[in-house]
């Protein structure tokens, strides 16, 4: 049992675009990895908060409010375009 508090860590991005559709997969990968050696700083277990922007800035701009003042992110890993 980790003796931190969870770090959620957002993605948001148009996810069915072809050129990025491997993206999603990585930021997962990179979270399992990072909870695999015990988390961040060793006891900071990473939850990945993801949601598809649709390519669409005022989406993106909803998804970015609800993951700070909803979900409680820290950070924002992988995102591109608006």
């Amino acid at each position: 049992m980790h003796s931190g508090v969870d770090r959620d860590v957002g993605y948001h991005d148009w996810t069915d675009r072809a050129s990025l559709a491997a993206s999603p997969a990585a930021a997962r990968a990179w979270v399992a990895s990072v909870n695999a050696a015990g988390g961040l700083a060793g006891c900071h277990p990473v939850k990945l908060v993801v949601g598809d922007d649709g390519d669409d800035p005022a989406k993106a701009k909803a998804i970015v409010k609800k993951m700070v003042e909803e979900d409680k992110v820290v950070a924002f890993v992988a995102t591109t375009g608006c």
